[in-house]
This record gives C-alpha cells, sequence and structure tokens, in this order.
C-alpha cells in the first residue's frame, strides 16, 4: 500500500501529465473537493474528474513540500497556468482506504510586499513583486 505522500506525489503526476482515469483511480466513491474562494463543493469522483477533462487550461503544478499526518496531507504547491500567470496553492488531502475522499484547496495570486518592512525581511524569490 502507497503511503499519503505517495498518492499525493502520484496525483500531482497525473495532472501534469493530463492523466483523468489515474487521478479517477487514487479518488474514493465518496470524493468531495472543496473551493471555498470560489464557494464550490463538488461531490463524487465522476463529478471531479468531468471538471478536470473539461477545464480551458489546467495549470502544471510543483510541489514544494508536503506535510504528512495520519490521515490527510497537507501539500504547497506553485501553479503555473498556460495563460503564463503563476499562483501560490495549499491543497490538504483526506483520506480514507488508502484513497483522498476529500480535497480542500486555497489558491494565491502573487501580491506585492511593501517596502516600508524590506528591513526585517528577506525576498524569498528573485522575480517576487515589489511595490
Amino acid at each position: 500500500m502507497q503511503t499519503h505522500r505517495q498518492v499525493v506525489e502520484a496525483y500531482f503526476s497525473a495532472v501534469r501529465a493530463s492523466d483523468f482515469p489515474a487521478l479517477s483511480d487514487i479518488r474514493h466513491d465518496d470524493f468531495i473537493q472543496e473551493w471555498h474562494q470560489m464557494g464550490e463543493r463538488t461531490r463524487g469522483k465522476q463529478n471531479a474528474r468531468l471538471i478536470n477533462e473539461n477545464h480551458p487550461g489546467l495549470p502544471m503544478p510543483t510541489i514544494r513540500r508536503i506535510h504528512e499526518g495520519p490521515d490527510f496531507c497537507v501539500a504547497e504547491t506553485v501553479l503555473a497556468y498556460p495563460d503564463g500567470s503563476i499562483w501560490q496553492a495549499v491543497n490538504i488531502f483526506e483520506f480514507k482506504d488508502g484513497l483522498i475522499v476529500r480535497q480542500t484547496d486555497y489558491f494565491g495570486a502573487p501580491i506585492a510586499a511593501p517596502k516600508w518592512r524590506a528591513q526585517w525581511v528577506e525576498r524569498m524569490q528573485e522575480d517576487a513583486p515589489s511595490t
């Protein structure tokens, strides 16, 4: 049996490959996905698959890190969209019977860091916006 971390890594590999059958295989029949920022909840792995298959431009995810617990994983990811935009995301995966039963995603667009606090922080990336 795969660890939760391995399942999450397989999930993001399947997204990058647009392998929708593989995504369905690692989702539990009772799968629920929530996007609180948009006020949407998807019930059932078939509905989630149809959303993925009909998405006009799925992002290419890169995993920054994964935090694994006894029945969950939290992944920090960078999402590169076909239009060139880059978003940060936090993906919370909950498991049942070794499969993803619930996924909650939070997305954030880049925002400019204020100059007033520059003396107390370090820049995490050279191309980060600043005002």
